[in-house]
């Protein structure tokens, strides 16, 4: 009776002890942009599972120790740890939309809650030139002219106008050398950027034609304060083998109704030294200069305007004929916004930009032996248009549907003045753009179908392509066809994730999207922009290429391990590349010859990538990635040109001191390219390995430095897509050191 009392008062007492713990809370999860509900979010917590009602509300009976994990198609998968659920309230969460596509994410500025885990090669980017942060990825290579500037991404063997690059999605740049000096992705201000989404394959026609892929570059969303508060941070770096300076800064005020933001940066460096001693010619000059200003018009509507300046100057291009000596980009955006409640039309945004390159290079910085000439190309180009899109919700699926248009337009003009030969003391000119010109006008549409274990998507584009040339030279009109009037492109995807049982997910993707050829290989004019020094001319009568396309993925996630692959197969119609003509002559007498761009009726690619994420324990974790594309010309059987080689990296992580102290080492395996167009000019590319190790210290909650070795050995190498220095090679920086010094308010 004794023992059966003493049980009967110990139940009583756990009874009313998880009573006395437990609690009632209801939270609300909103859209951090547009402050939206997130309608139907699943949810799992104390063991049982659910969903958000419309409103976004979840209403819990609260445990200590419990996490409330949650999942939208939107949003992806968080956690709210249980200090913020007994706190209650409204939870904001960014839309991931994009994260549904094949993809990966380079996170370049996070937020203050957010830098304890955030990895310690995406802290705070001091880079003069955005294209060179993709490197993160082993997927995208990078096609080298310079040292130290003008990095061109290469995906899964894609390339230039090939991967669509675009700025929130929308706002583009279009280079104004004809070599490229000044690829899209040299334009974006990486310190005005807050991360960069890789969307993989042509699935993502929300945002334009990306046959092999879209790089979108995303500014932080706006970020209204109830109390009026005053922002910043300042970053300087030196790294030693360039003999490199690089700094940035940012200022901000934000209140309940305004957002401003000051941004600037400079950085300049010069000739380096390979691991072999060999000095490479790198100089750069950058500086770029630009804000934000965002306004809330009402409870439902807001306003964004941004504007950007980039210079630079007396850039060293050793691969090339010619130097950078200025290149001029101003861009201007602006973004409005509107909310609507009460009906399935639940937002509208609507941009309009506009983007201009002045450009100039000459061979006047070259040493020339003997110096048989003095040449320069003046060139300019424009890009603009706008965006406007429809966000509807019926129950938990999402339409997405609007218009877009973009204008790219190039002009410019070569001078050559001779100083030897029999042409002595005459000067020509030519005309590499012709005053061409493209112009589209697009509608999209993208459904997104949700369900507790299954999410699809269907999009799809309908785009007007026009070409135009004005000022066609005779050299020109004497070898091509001329070409008018709109054609129209459509392109359609589709696929989905499907969550399986103990953290699986399976996707599949699919698609046949087609692109128009761009302002190069429709009308440039007898100039040498490939990897050899053959010229090329456009055709205005090319085809459009048509990407069939499909990825597998496969995900394993646990509380300490991510597993991930993507393999992938594309079947490409009239592939754009380009042929030596043997009829056609150069205008410039010590060049080859002239290649024509040409449609090829066949290509492959197929290839796969994996990730491996594990964390041993609460303060060591590694990571290894690895990508490999396999890319053939079936019409000539000849492997196509410009694809890197299969690149795996290896990381390992240790925080240690309550996450003060972040120490890295990375490890780098690059494999033997010999799949090669030697018709194209391309050689046989040997392997290497590369270290590097980096430690960060946070010296006040604010401050914090990093120092790092790079190529640790010294190892001598170059990488496949650099282009060639003559009869040498365009090798890569030898073993360096750089210091980083980080101060936010």
């Amino acid at each position: 009776m004794k023992n059966h009392t003493q049980i009967t008062a110990g139940l009583l007492f756990a009874l009313l002890f998880s009573s006395a713990v437990a609690f009632s809370q209801q939270i609300q999860l909103k859209d951090t942009e547009t402050g939206e509900p997130i309608a139907f979010a699943t949810y799992q917590y104390a063991g049982r599972q659910g969903h958000a009602d419309a409103e976004g509300r979840i209403n819990l009976t609260g445990q200590p120790g419990q996490n409330l994990c949650l999942s939208h198609l939107n949003y992806g998968q968080w956690c709210l740890q249980t200090d913020e659920i007994q706190k209650g309230g409204t939870f904001y969460r960014p839309s991931q939309t994009r994260e549904l596509f094949p993809s990966s994410v380079i996170a370049l500025r996070p937020k203050k809650d957010e830098v304890q885990s955030h990895k310690l090669e995406h802290q705070d980017k001091l880079a003069h030139d955005a294209g060179s942060l993709l490197s993160a990825d082993p997927a995208i290579a990078g096609i080298r002219k310079s040292g130290g500037y003008g990095f061109d991404p290469v995906l899964r063997g894609f390339k230039y106008d090939q991967i669509n690059v675009v700025m929130n999605g929308a706002q583009g740049a279009t280079a104004a050398c004809p070599n490229r000096m000044d690829p899209p992705t040299s334009q974006v201000a990486p310190n005005m950027t807050d991360k960069i989404e890789i969307i993989k394959g042509p699935y993502a026609l929300r945002y334009g034609n990306g046959l092999g892929a879209t790089i979108n570059f995303v500014s932080a969303p706006l970020a209204f304060h109830t109390e009026n508060e005053i922002y910043g941070r300042a970053s300087l770096s030196y790294e030693t083998n360039l003999n490199a300076a690089r700094s940035e800064a940012m200022i901000g005020n934000s209140g309940k109704n305004h957002l401003l933001e000051l941004f600037g940066s400079w950085s300049k460096g010069n000739d380096y030294k390979a691991g072999n001693g060999n000095v490479i010619q790198a100089d750069f000059n950058r500086a770029s200069y630009g804000g934000n200003l965002g306004l809330k018009l009402g409870k439902t509507q807001t306003l964004k305007l941004s504007a950007l300046r980039n210079l630079a100057k007396n850039t060293d291009f050793a691969a090339l004929m010619m130097d950078l000596r200025n290149d001029d980009t101003r861009m201007y955006n602006a973004e409005h916004r509107i909310l609507f409640k009460g009906s399935a039309l639940k937002s509208v945004q609507t941009t309009a930009y506009y983007s201009e390159v002045n450009h100039l290079m000459d061979n006047l910085l070259k040493n020339l032996t003997p110096r048989m000439m003095d040449a320069s190309t003046d060139a300019f180009t424009q890009n603009y248009g706008f965006r406007s899109e429809a966000k509807m919700l019926f129950g938990k699926n999402a339409l997405f549907t609007g218009v877009d248009h973009r204008t790219e337009y190039a002009r410019g003009l070569r001078t050559r003045t001779f100083l030897m030969g029999p042409n002595m003391g005459r000067s020509m000119t030519d005309d590499p753009w012709q005053n061409s010109s493209i112009r589209r006008y697009s509608l999209f549409s993208e459904y997104q179908i949700n369900r507790d274990f299954l999410r699809l998507v269907f999009s799809g584009r309908m785009e007007l392509n026009e070409g135009a040339i004005r000022n066609t030279s005779p050299e020109f009109a004497n070898v091509t066809v001329s070409q008018s009037g709109f054609k129209p492109i459509a392109s359609l995807s589709a696929g989905g994730l499907y969550n399986l049982p103990k953290g699986f997910t399976i996707g599949l993707w699919a698609a046949r999207a087609l692109r128009a050829p761009g302002l190069s290989e429709r009308y440039i004019n007898f100039f040498a922009i490939g990897r050899d020094s053959y010229e090329l001319v456009g055709d205005p009568g090319l085809k459009p290429e048509t990407n069939n396309q499909a990825d597998l993925t496969l995900e394993y996630k646990s509380k300490r391990i991510t597993v991930s692959a993507d393999v992938f197969y594309s079947y490409i119609q009239n592939y754009i590349n380009s042929r030596i003509d043997p009829e056609l002559t150069p205008r410039i007498a010590n060049s080859p010859g002239v290649r024509r761009f040409v449609n090829i009726n066949k290509a492959v690619k197929k290839g796969i990538e994996t990730r491996i994420e594990h964390s041993l324990t609460a303060w060591l974790s590694h990571e290894l990635a690895f990508a490999y594309t396999n890319a053939q010309n079936v019409t000539e059987d000849v492997p196509l040109p410009e694809t890197a080689p299969a690149d795996l990296r290896y990381s390992l992580r240790l925080s240690l001191i309550e996450n003060k102290l972040q120490v890295a080492t990375h490890y780098r395996h690059v494999w033997k390219q010999d799949r090669i167009d030697v018709n194209y000019g391309e050689m046989v590319t040997p392997r290497f390995d590369l270290f590097s190790i980096s430690a960060g210290y946070h010296i006040l909650k604010n401050v914090r430095v990093r120092a790092a070795a790079n190529n640790l050995l010294n190892t001598t190498y170059y990488e496949h897509l650099s282009r060639a220095l003559g009869t040498g090679q365009l090798y890569a920086p030898g073993r360096s050191f750089d210091l980083t010094l980080s101060w936010s308010f």
